[in-house]
């Protein structure tokens, strides 16, 4: 079966209504909206970081630049479990050593990856279908590796935007086409909230 991976970020500290994004809230709202062990958004996933096994993972592919974040994601072969796995790398001057450095780094950037890598660690912790498995986030000295189930036909963006995903021209025989994954989406949103 094909899969398409969907981009998240998780952003609890802003509180949202039907006029759009509030002011922060307060730490005492995150508390209380949020599960207990939500509080910690990024989860140490920083201090869960292996050293990288360049004799585990085979390069098979360039999939794409990762330009806003001077990386690169590949295709490569986990040799531990005999599958191709998506691969993020991205240099440690960029991404920096977890969420407190990289913010004090880039305190303008919208990219938030060490919230991103733990929104989907949590997602996988609660056998959350529609996230990609999160294999691990990998170091070596120059690189931080990022290593995901691989997403067959790539991310979202993605797929509505390439011929290889969405080949029909816009109209309703391409909506009734859609209409499966769009059900997924909705039902993805549904268990999310």
């Amino acid at each position: 079966p094909k899969t398409i991976a969907l981009d998240a970020t998780l952003r609890p500290t802003y509180a949202c209504g039907a006029e759009g994004i509030k002011q922060p809230m307060a730490d005492s709202e995150v508390s209380t909206t949020l599960p207990r062990h939500c509080h910690d958004v990024n989860g140490g996933v920083a201090e869960g970081i292996l050293p990288w096994d360049s004799t585990r993972f085979t390069f098979i592919s360039k999939l794409m630049e990762a330009t806003r974040n001077q990386g690169e994601v590949m295709m490569m072969r986990d040799l531990n479990d005999a599958r191709h796995v998506a691969v993020k790398r991205v240099p440690n001057a960029w991404i920096c050593d977890g969420p407190t450095a990289f913010a004090l780094q880039h305190p303008n950037e919208t990219e938030r990856p060490w919230s991103d890598i733990a929104l989907v660690a949590y997602l996988n912790r609660c056998s959350f279908k529609y996230a990609c498995e999160l294999i691990g986030v990998f170091r070596d000295e120059e690189n931080t590796y990022i290593v995901m189930e691989m997403a067959t036909v790539g991310d979202l963006f993605f797929f509505c935007s390439s011929p290889q995903g969405c080949d029909e021209s816009p109209g309703l025989s391409r909506e009734r086409s859609l209409m499966p994954l769009i059900m997924q989406m909705f039902d993805c949103m549904r268990q999310l909230h």
